[in-house]
């Protein structure tokens, strides 16, 4: 991810143009001010395909994340073609 400047630069406007006025909206009905940290570069996780096998989901806080993270799910590819 460190390695691709192009990548980088859509994450950010992403961010920046669609995640934060959202999150900014959802806050502004709560709050006045409202802070925003995100992690830069980003962390991307493989999800692998269906599967009969069980796998324990994963847990966020067994990696040090803080309560109150916000995980953002985006497939690069078409789910519903997964098998």
């Amino acid at each position: 991810v460190e390695a691709s400047p192009g990548f980088l630069e859509v994450y950010e406007q992403l961010l920046l143009t669609v995640l934060l006025p959202w999150l900014k909206e959802l806050k502004s009905a709560t709050q006045k001010r409202a802070q925003f940290w995100y992690q830069y570069p980003p962390t991307l996780r493989v999800q692998p395909g269906r599967s009969r096998e069980f796998k324990r989901p994963h847990r966020d806080a067994e990696y040090g994340h803080q309560i109150g993270e916000l995980n953002c799910w985006m497939p690069l590819t078409d789910y519903n073609l997964t098998q």
